[in-house]
């Protein structure tokens, strides 16, 4: 029963910061890391600006088409170390992509963020180049479920069928204001 309470919580907490942008988050840095086997030409780049914001930007092209893939998005805090917080769990992507209106409450913002920013809207097997555009995300959700620190996120991509690891892009970043009401 506990659990259910919490869950419902959680829930509570990101259906209504979507609405409303709580904190602000500072991303300090990024790393796109590929297999080689499925992926070559990969770039990640942040660029400041004058307004103290971040552009990011990513490039990749795959070699051979992903017909099934699994994420994990894991959060982690630092503490005298990145250690697990909040978000740790396994989605399929490809159904996500094709059918968005099933997908769970914790998946939204992160399904929000991959479908704004990158090529990655239509259905799978996904191929080619995948591009996350030159742009300053906005972030109205993630950083309200956090509270002052600095964090990391971790996707890690696995071709679901073959069960092998393709991809994994990690942000570091830091939030600067606490979550209050």
């Amino acid at each position: 029963m506990r659990s259910w309470i919490i869950l419902g919580c959680l829930i509570q907490i990101v259906l209504s910061a979507e609405r409303k942008n709580l904190n602000s988050i500072k991303i300090t840095n990024v790393e796109c890391i590929p297999n080689d086997e499925w992926f070559n030409d990969t770039k990640c780049i942040l660029k400041p600006l004058k307004n103290r914001s971040i552009l990011i930007q990513g490039r990749t092209f795959a070699k051979k088409p992903v017909k099934t893939l699994k994420v994990h998005i894991e959060i982690h805090r630092w503490y005298s170390g990145f250690r697990p917080y909040l978000v740790n769990f396994w989605s399929d992507f490809c159904d996500i992509i094709s059918k968005p209106e099933k997908m769970n409450a914790l998946m939204k913002p992160f399904y929000n963020l991959i479908t704004t920013y990158s090529n990655l809207r239509g259905p799978c097997p996904i191929e080619g180049l995948i591009e996350i555009s030159p742009a300053v995300p906005e972030l109205p959700v993630i950083p309200s479920l956090l509270v002052t620190g600095t964090y990391r996120c971790v996707l890690t991509f696995v071709e679901k069928d073959l069960d092998q690891w393709i991809y994994t892009f990690r942000v570091k970043a830091e939030v600067t204001s606490a979550l209050r009401e």
